[in-house]
């Protein structure tokens, strides 16, 4: 949205620009005309004051009613001007608002960005923790996994080496002679061994 707002602002600045320079353009063009019709009237009323005294009624009638003409023409250029200046100076503004509208909302999406930047660094800091903390946890739990699961089997082989039996689970060293199955084990030792190791491990009876 930001984004759009943007490009809206700069189309618009662009159009009054543009306008700008038309009227610029129109304002040229009538302060030409006037200072033309001024003049010519200049002119005509050089020369009528010359011819007064030889111009007819009439003539000198005529002469003053181009006059007033060319002034009636160079006022309503005047307020023509007068007008376009007014529009100019509206747009200028309209301009300057534009501008000042584009610099605060680049400056509210540089915000917006840095803003987001933080926020993105502060979420992989957080990641980074996290992992810390779950890598520890793991090791932590590994731990106390291998230390019980060591003490069981130590008390496991303490039983089953009173009895002489010698057995292999998964590389530990427990004797075997003769085979026992499960029921040869103390309940509390094979309670603990159970939640640690599949069943599999140990013989069944006739096996």
């Amino acid at each position: 949205p930001d984004d759009e707002a943007v490009v809206k602002l700069e189309y618009d600045l662009k159009e009054a620009k543009s306008k700008e320079k038309i009227l610029f353009s129109k304002v040229e063009e009538l302060e030409n005309i006037n200072l033309e019709l001024t003049t010519k009237l200049s002119q005509i009323e050089k020369a009528n004051y010359i011819n007064s005294s030889v111009l007819s009624d009439s003539e000198s009638n005529s002469l003053i009613d181009e006059v007033k003409k060319l002034n009636g023409d160079i006022d309503d250029l005047n307020s023509e001007i007068k007008q376009l200046n007014k529009d100019l100076n509206e747009s200028n503004e309209e301009r300057i608002e534009l501008l000042q509208d584009m610099n605060v909302l680049k400056t509210k999406m540089s915000f917006d960005a840095s803003e987001l930047s933080r926020l993105r660094e502060r979420e992989d800091k957080h990641k980074e923790i996290l992992e810390i903390i779950l890598r520890t946890n793991k090791n932590m739990l590994d731990e106390v996994v291998n230390k019980t699961l060591t003490a069981t089997i130590n008390e496991i082989n303490k039983e089953l080496g009173e009895t002489s039996i010698i057995r292999r689970i998964r590389g530990l060293t427990i004797v075997k002679e003769p085979e026992i199955h499960k029921s040869a084990i103390s309940s509390k030792a094979y309670t603990q061994l159970e939640e640690l190791i599949p069943d599999d491990y140990l013989l069944e009876s006739g096996e």
